[in-house]
Formats: structure tokens, C-alpha cells, sequence
């Protein structure tokens, strides 16, 4: 895997091509799977991407 050997990860192990096919999801609680944050971003109404500075 790309895991660091302190087990984490960082973006200069990724491609720009992997970075752009990442998606956002609100944090959900694992047992009640409820929202931690029910009024950050509506569940169906945001798109967030990653552009590069040349896209800016």
C-alpha cells in the first residue's frame, strides 16, 4: 500500500489523477449513522473538487 511506515498517508504519494477522483461525504456517527454534523452540507448538494492552479 502507499501507508507511510508511521502508517499514514500524504498527497505527494498520489497521483493528481487519484487526488481529482476523491469524493466528500459528511462524517456519520457508526452507531446511530446519523450525521455528526447535520447542517454542514446538505447530503445531495455539494460537489467539492480539487483544481489545480492552472484551472484557478
Amino acid at each position: 500500500g502507499r501507508a507511510r511506515e508511521n502508517g499514514k498517508y500524504y498527497s505527494v504519494d498520489f497521483t493528481l489523477a487519484e487526488i481529482k477522483s476523491l469524493s466528500l461525504s459528511e462524517r456519520f456517527d457508526p452507531e446511530t449513522q446519523q450525521p455528526i454534523y447535520p447542517n454542514r452540507f446538505p447530503a445531495t448538494e455539494y460537489d467539492f473538487k480539487i483544481p489545480t492552479l492552472e484551472e484557478e
